[in-house]
């Protein structure tokens, strides 16, 4: 047997408090001792013990928090639609949409890209042929898009087209 296995080993030493001596006096062998209560106070007030356990505990309850703060904003811009895909049918020969859309996305901070516009023939398209249309928005700061569809929702309906769907990626 090695000598480890005769001395108490404390099972949760960071659960200790400096000056406790708890231990020593429910110890049924007396097998524990701490030095007297004022050699331990006297050592806390040379080495600022109390201070800097105090300190730390800060720092800790700090990283804490600033942790707890990341995730909630985490969980806060998983929910920001930063994205979304429309499509949108009709008549868009005579409307002007287009420049209607651009002018839409001027001076904000949104964009439209993978703009496509899938006509039967361009003689259709003047002719009032329906025509299919499908665009991304995108928010060129990550805020949220949902407003600008609002937007855009309504430049389709005051423009008699269809909106046909729309899908927050």
């Amino acid at each position: 047997m090695s000598d480890k296995f005769h001395k108490a080993q404390v099972e949760r030493p960071y659960n200790c408090m400096v000056g406790c001596s708890t231990c020593s006096v429910v110890c049924p062998t007396q097998a524990i001792s701490f030095p007297s209560r004022d050699l331990v106070w006297k050592s806390e007030r040379e080495h600022k013990i109390l201070s800097a356990v105090h300190k730390e505990a800060a720092e800790k309850r700090s990283k804490l928090q600033i942790a707890q703060a990341r995730e909630r904003a985490e969980a806060d811009l998983r929910q920001v639609q930063t994205r979304a895909r429309i499509e949108i049918a009709g008549e868009f020969g005579d409307k002007a949409f287009l420049s209607k859309l651009e002018d839409k996305v001027k001076g904000r901070a949104f964009d439209i890209v993978n703009l496509r516009l899938e006509v039967p023939t361009l003689k259709g398209l003047l002719e009032r042929t329906p025509a299919y249309m499908t665009l991304e928005i995108t928010s060129t700061d990550q805020g949220d898009v949902g407003e600008f569809v609002n937007d855009i929702r309504d430049l389709v309906r005051q423009n008699a087209l269809i909106w046909v769907r729309e899908t927050f990626v």
